[in-house]
């Protein structure tokens, strides 16, 4: 389901919306749902067609819920924190869930990430960007490295680092050439 959902392909984000509802089907892990939730937020943001006020809700509710269930989870607390920052722009909330998932595990990439994108919109911005950096730095052997390059050319753009943000969006297009978002940045 990740690797389909990590590929921004709407059919693919169809796949991986039944793959993660089957999951969670099996065993009713707050995890899953927590990854049902970003989806959401990725078919919202990505495919808006009429539906986008429905996916938000779906997306909010998803991650409230994973996170009443699993509250020290790092994972869910930091998929319900980007959530929070990138479809509401809730600096509050989503310093409040990234802090919660940074100090369950310091070492988990979504955790650092979703902390430098909270302090993003907190305006903290060179600790955004050091954040970022490091949580990059972190996931750079993953198959889904593109996320952390997305979203580091997106603190670069904010943090008035140009070069950087290009050089951060080209990465993520060498790995998944369907990532509107690292488009978006380069414009």
């Amino acid at each position: 389901a990740l690797f389909k959902m990590f590929s921004f392909d709407k059919n693919h984000l169809a796949e991986a919306e039944s793959l993660l509802v089957q999951a969670y089907d099996l065993h009713e892990s707050s995890v899953f749902l927590a990854w049902r939730g970003l989806l959401q937020m990725i078919k919202s943001i990505e495919f808006p067609q009429g539906n986008s006020a429905e996916l938000r809700d779906m997306a909010e509710a998803m991650t409230r819920y994973a996170s009443e269930r699993s509250p020290s989870n790092s994972t869910v607390n930091a998929l319900a924190s980007q959530t929070r920052a990138m479809l509401f722009g809730d600096a509050a909330s989503a310093l409040h869930f990234a802090s919660l998932a940074v100090d369950d595990n310091p070492r988990n990439p979504f955790a650092i990430q979703a902390m430098a994108v909270a302090k993003m919109l907190a305006g903290e911005d060179e600790d955004s960007y050091q954040l970022s950096a490091r949580a990059r730095a972190f996931a750079s052997k993953s198959a889904f490295r593109h996320w952390w390059d997305a979203h580091h050319a997106t603190i670069c753009v904010a943090t008035d680092r140009k070069n950087e943000a290009i050089e951060a969006a080209e990465a993520a297009l060498l790995s998944v050439s369907s990532l509107r978002p690292a488009y978006r940045y380069l414009i």
